[in-house]
């Protein structure tokens, strides 16, 4: 199985040398344990003691004597995995924490499931821990194309729309082009969860993730809680998932769902704190227009999304859906500090996504095609003439291999010279 280079490992190693605490969460098979067991140890040089709370004996052993269990993992770096299956061990890392007794170690916590790990972490290691975010394999990480190579971290850096590198990336050699095409058409098609991109064939990557899935709904699920009806939850995610890139109508939901609006909103949140799908909140700064208040939903991985719906999504949400999952492993991956949105007004005028931080506001409008017209910029600059203050520039995403220019300071850039 290949080992990929995974952004956010900079980012961990730069953090192991501070002798602290990391908490390290994401979805089921995104990576965490090959990256702190495997990765991590070899470049940092450091003796590890390892610990997985997949095992019960393991959970047993630490819940019946947390503290000795604890101080007999003597190591520069010591690996926690799965402690939302044993949180009782976070009150002994915060006891030894407090008392100095780690100080000259790097504690790192993995976690899937997100509501336990959360609730605890607030409540017990509240001030002490980094939280850092693991999600599949984006694009540029499949490519081997480090963070600083990928034109939306450059844009993200100097506040401004690189012509030049963006140009440079997209007239790269044809054979290049259509290596890196083909990347995207894979994960467009069948996600980024690394055995599915280490997998042979088209078979083996369906079976995957249909085993992943049934692992999902009967292990993670249930363990997330809130959940009383699996068979009720499994429609309702079929009927959210249907909807992925589109506004978010709880009562339409609900109707279609025969039950209560309640419920949706209760395992909704159960799909967002296991990482699968996301809320989408809109930007709201022009007071004097009316802006649509609802957010949009997005499922965070295309191949499990199509084999929840069983491929009934239209091209252009899928697509949509796609470029919002790099997006997101963009910002997880490099750990910025920005907000991810979208523009929509009560007239129709929208704009896929907004990135807001640091001071700046980029809008993002992203387009199922391989060619684009002037026109296809059209709301990308009402936005910018509506916030001339913080949003310089805006890029219409596609699946095209060339920079365009559509207009001044609009600029169309193909996905794969954007993400890597």
């Amino acid at each position: 199985m290949q080992i990929y280079n995974r952004h956010l490992t900079d980012i961990l190693i730069e953090k192991t040398k501070k002798n602290g605490i990391i908490t390290l969460i994401g979805p089921r098979q995104s990576g965490k344990t090959t990256l702190i067991k495997s990765i991590l140890p070899k470049l940092t040089g450091l003796d590890t003691a390892y610990v997985s709370f997949d095992d019960p004996d393991q959970r047993l052993r630490f819940r019946n004597s947390t503290i000795p269990a604890m101080q007999r993992l003597k190591a520069p770096l010591i690996l926690l995995d799965e402690v939302q299956k044993a949180p009782y061990v976070l009150d002994g890392v915060k006891y030894l924490f407090d008392k100095g007794e780690t100080k000259q170690s790097t504690i790192i916590l993995t976690g899937s499931a997100q509501i336990l790990m959360l609730r605890q972490v607030q409540e017990t290691l509240a001030g002490r821990t980094s939280m850092l975010e693991l999600l599949p394999l984006s694009m540029a990480e499949i490519n081997g194309t480090s963070a600083k190579e990928c034109l939306i971290q450059t844009i993200w850096e100097n506040s401004r729309f690189e012509h030049a590198l963006a140009s440079k990336l997209a007239f790269d050699n044809m054979d290049t082009i259509r290596a890196k095409e083909a990347v995207r058409d894979a994960v467009l098609a069948f996600g980024g969860y690394p055995p599915v991109v280490n997998a042979f064939d088209e078979a083996e990557k369906k079976d995957w993730i249909n085993n992943y899935r049934k692992t999902y709904v009967e292990r993670d699920v249930p363990d997330a809680g809130g959940v009383g009806d699996i068979e009720q939850f499994i429609k309702i995610q079929q009927l959210l998932a249907l909807r992925t890139a589109n506004l978010l109508s709880y009562s339409d939901v609900a109707r279609d769902a025969s039950c209560s609006p309640n419920t949706i909103r209760r395992y909704l949140h159960t799909m967002e704190i296991t990482f699968q799908a996301f809320l989408l909140k809109p930007y709201h700064k022009n007071r004097g227009k009316r802006l649509i208040k609802s957010p949009k939903i997005f499922f965070a991985d295309n191949g499990v999304l199509l084999n929840i719906t069983r491929g009934g999504i239209t091209p252009g949400a899928l697509y949509e859906t796609f470029i919002f999952s790099e997006l997101l492993k963009w910002r997880a991956h490099n750990h910025i500090d920005m907000e991810l949105l979208f523009y929509r007004t009560s007239a129709g005028m929208e704009v896929d996504f907004i990135i807001e931080g640091q001071g700046i506001t980029i809008p993002i409008e992203v387009k199922n095609t391989a060619m684009v017209r002037n026109t296809d910029g059209r709301s990308l600059m009402r936005f910018l003439s509506e916030f001339p203050q913080t949003a310089r520039f805006g890029l219409l995403v596609y699946k095209g291999k060339e920079v365009i220019e559509l207009s001044p300071k609009i600029f169309a850039v193909p996905d794969f010279a954007l993400f890597g």
